[in-house]
């Protein structure tokens, strides 16, 4: 059976992180971004546009079209992924104390259940929530001796960190960050290698990783 990873996240660099986990965990399947759409309109992003807005787009459209259950085939996973740093958002606003980093998570898979208007949410779905973003767990998994690793969940804008480090992920250009997509395509199997590693040093790593585990032997029972 052809096992295929369904992946509705906020930008490129996100998917490759998620698709590195599952090169790790899972092995063989076929990828597949729901969101960001794969095309050149739009800057690239498509009509929903990128970040968190355009996954709470996706997921309006899902809810309206019926469900995951009745838009995507039965022998695939779908993950869901936002940046725990989207708490902080005035539109979302639920941001906990941190320590623990899954408080906040927890309370962002909330606001995008309602999102998606799920009562019981389908076993085949996978959230994928790094706290504060992705790229903490970049740090962790690239960079492991950084004396920030330690505190890496719970320390606001983790990207920062990674300025000025080679491989260079991220630019600063003025107060704005920039991800380096080339280079985390580059990095994509040296992440898959350390993803163990890194479930120990990041506990939503670790969930996510759990959860995507569970949902594959499922989706073969």
């Amino acid at each position: 059976m052809s096992r295929r990873l369904l992946v509705a996240c906020e930008g490129e660099t996100d998917y490759i992180v998620i698709q590195a986990a599952a090169d790790s965990i899972v092995g063989e399947y076929v990828p597949v971004r729901l969101q960001p759409e794969e095309t050149a309109v739009d800057g690239g992003f498509g009509a929903r546009g990128g970040g968190w807005k355009g996954v709470q787009k996706w997921c309006g459209e899902v809810r309206e079209q019926g469900g995951i259950d009745a838009l995507y085939p039965h022998d695939s996973i779908v993950v869901v992924h936002l940046d725990a740093d989207v708490a902080d958002d005035a539109e979302i606003d639920c941001a906990k104390p941190c320590p623990p980093p899954e408080a906040t998570v927890d309370a962002v898979v909330a606001v995008a259940s309602k999102w998606l208007g799920f009562d019981e949410l389908p076993t085949r779905l996978v959230w994928c929530v790094p706290s504060k973003n992705t790229e903490a767990w970049i740090l962790a998994s690239q960079f492991p001796a950084n004396a920030h690793v330690a505190t890496i969940e719970c320390r606001a804008e983790p990207q920062s960190l990674l300025v000025g480090l080679s491989p260079k992920f991220v630019a600063k250009k003025g107060r704005k960050y920039r991800k380096i997509t080339p280079v985390y395509a580059a990095a994509r199997s040296a992440i898959a290698s350390t993803w163990l590693q890194l479930e120990g040093r990041c506990t939503e790593a670790k969930r996510f990783g759990d959860a995507l585990r569970v949902a594959f032997v499922l989706l073969v029972l």
